[in-house]
């Protein structure tokens, strides 16, 4: 920085004698023109400050009215002022307002448009209120652990691990519940409406009453479901879809061929390739050598109650329950505990085939049936016959710790009696079994 040479320093202007105060504004005026000095550049300015301490000067001598080096102290800001360049007017200065205008117009429209697409997403936004086990949240920048209290917003995946599970609330009281080994995505919508994508798993769902023009939509791979207020379940795998409602009335609608079928409260729907879209209405559910459960909404009877209900087995046969094995993927605790007991023909115990008869009355009906592997993997190729009919084959081949349900099978029953028999190969060990079964009737 430029240093003021040193005949301009302040020790070396006399001050005028009897005139205190006005040489103390003299003074105050030196030091300005010293800040001049010391802070401005180039040669204007030194030359400005040089001669703004001569008129002060001779101003304390009496030479000069105070007013003249007032003026000569800010003679440095003006000169350096001066030569600045000088803004080109005209046209151009018409093009940058031109320019700004746009610019302001397209922030305009652009903070619109943003708000239009997000303002929705937040109000139908989902919060997390119970949180079990291996639970995470995805989005574009990464994986992260979900925890209670957070909020799950368009374009983000929640996923539920094998031993996890998870409850959401949306503002409006609808409740969603999501068991082990489920993925659900929360997708944006323009109406405001709820709109989800259920990927693989199973979940269940409380809907408060919505707008009619902004029902609730659940899509899986295989169907897409419209609810405007409701309690049901709805699962998702592989092509197939699975719905039950338990009240109100929910539209499905298959993507394969966009049919589609309105379910009402008490009955089922299931969407796949290659069947019929119909309803189907629960009649009996069994947990074959195992307790009294609730699935998907419906009691089954225990195995014991099962017998006293017109369920008769022929021939001798075993059954387990192993309340600690944990199935792959862990559906909720009702479906676990169902899966956990069976029955089963071993020769080793000398049993004899494996068939069930269950009392129903005359109709047409569908059946599906419950089966896991609870010893190696790929232990067994099944085969299941209904009414003598054979309508399986090569099921319950899995691997360890596996299970999976198989049907509908269509029966006819006309004896007032449903037969299903199990048989097929097995391994070394294995036995031809199964853990349950439930019956429906045509809703069409």
């Amino acid at each position: 920085m430029r240093q003021p040479p040193s005949d301009f320093a302040e020790n070396d202007l006399p001050l005028h004698p009897g005139s205190g105060q006005r040489n103390k504004r003299l003074e105050g005026r030196m030091r300005a023109c010293e800040g001049i000095l010391r802070t401005g550049v180039g040669e204007y300015s030194t030359q400005a400050g040089a001669k703004a301490v001569q008129q002060l000067r001779d101003e304390m001598e009496g030479k000069l009215p105070a007013t003249r080096s007032m003026a000569i102290i800010r003679m440095p800001h003006n000169t350096r002022a001066s030569h600045r360049p000088k803004k080109r007017a005209g046209k151009l200065n018409w093009l940058h307002w031109g320019f700004g205008i746009a610019a302001g117009v397209m922030v305009v429209l652009a903070g619109g448009y943003i708000r239009f697409i997000f303002q929705p997403a937040q109000r139908v936004e989902m919060r997390l209120v119970e949180v079990k086990g291996d639970v995470r949240i995805l989005s574009s920048w990464g994986s992260s652990p979900a925890h209670v209290e957070d909020k799950l917003r368009p374009g983000q995946n929640l996923i539920s691990g094998n031993d996890g599970s998870v409850r959401l609330d949306y503002a409006d009281g609808t409740t969603i519940e999501l068991p082990g080994s489920s993925s659900l995505v929360m997708e944006a919508s323009a109406n405001e409406s709820k709109t989800l994508r259920l990927t693989q798993g199973k979940l269940s769902a409380h809907v408060a009453p919505q707008p009619a023009d902004a029902a609730m939509i659940i899509s899986t791979p295989a169907a897409k479901i419209e609810v405007l207020g409701t309690r049901f379940s709805l699962s998702a795998e592989d092509r197939t879809a699975w719905l039950d409602v338990e009240s109100g009335k929910v539209r499905l609608t298959r993507e394969i061929d966009n049919s589609s079928v309105q379910v009402a409260a008490g009955y089922s729907c299931m969407a796949t390739e290659g069947t019929v879209l119909q309803t189907m209405q629960f009649i009996k559910g069994v947990n074959l050598g195992g307790r009294a459960v609730t699935i998907d909404g419906h009691r089954w009877l225990s195995y014991l109650e099962a017998q006293a209900d017109g369920l008769v087995i022929p021939n001798k046969l075993s059954w387990w329950n192993h309340p600690g094995w944990q199935p792959v993927p862990q559906p909720d605790p009702e479906m676990t505990a169902m899966l956990q007991s069976g029955i089963y023909s071993a020769e080793a115990a000398n049993d004899g085939p494996f068939l069930l008869r269950q009392a129903l009355e005359n109709g047409r009906y569908m059946l599906f049936v419950w089966s896991t592997e609870n010893a190696r993997d790929f232990m067994r190729s099944l085969t299941v016959s209904v009414q003598g009919v054979k309508v399986a084959t090569g099921i319950s081949s899995l691997p360890l710790g596996h299970w999976r349900k198989y049907g509908p099978y269509d029966a006819i029953v006309s004896d007032g009696a449903l037969t299903i028999e199990v048989d097929g190969a097995t391994k070394i060990g294995g036995e031809r079994h199964l853990c349950g079964f439930a019956i429906f009737k045509s809703g069409r």
